[in-house]
């Protein structure tokens, strides 16, 4: 249905946000944890994941005009899933910057390609009022999302915040299955 499927783009354009938001109010603590002294160094958390972000927005519009949506999201979720559990399980901040690059990599598949779904099956209103919907999601996230990021500093430690990277890129592909 309209509504699915306006949940599903929302949801998988607003994972570069919560990716990116969440993260704030743990860098501290991160950087804590692996004895980063310099505090400009602590800034390569999001940094290194805009730069996956961006090589993967170059490569991700191709691949998905020649394999389709579908598998080119699919793609993307896996590099997504691979770069969280290697946050999770770092053991170094190196280890946690290849993690975040490889997040921010397969980020932009669902990010990207989500948009070419909507402009593959609407035009006119109907991909405005959708697209209405999904930014409106996306412009909540940032809001929303440092908050949840503290809350799971609450509740846990900094690796709470993947685990929840991880539900919600399982969800997406769930969904987009279905």
């Amino acid at each position: 249905s309209q509504k699915e499927f306006i949940f599903l783009v929302a949801l998988l354009t607003a994972m570069v946000a919560m990716s990116i938001d969440t993260m704030l109010p743990a860098i501290g603590a991160i950087a804590n944890e692996f004895g980063v002294r310099d505090p400009n160094d602590r800034q390569y958390i999001i940094g290194f994941f805009f730069g996956g972000l961006t090589v993967g927005t170059l490569i991700y519009g191709p691949i998905s005009d020649t394999t389709g949506r579908k598998p080119a999201i699919f793609a993307g979720l896996l590099f997504y899933l691979a770069g969280t559990v290697l946050c999770m399980l770092a053991t170094s901040f190196e280890m946690l910057l290849a993690g975040r690059a490889l997040q921010g990599f397969g980020a932009a598949s669902p990010c990207i390609v989500s948009m070419d779904m909507v402009r593959d099956g609407q035009s006119g209103d109907a991909m405005a009022r959708i697209m209405s919907f999904v930014m409106m999601v996306f412009m909540l996230v940032p809001i929303l999302a440092p908050s949840v990021g503290q809350l799971a500093l609450y509740v846990g430690s900094w690796r709470m915040i993947f685990a929840g990277f991880l539900v919600i890129a399982i969800v997406a592909a769930i969904f987009l299955e279905l």
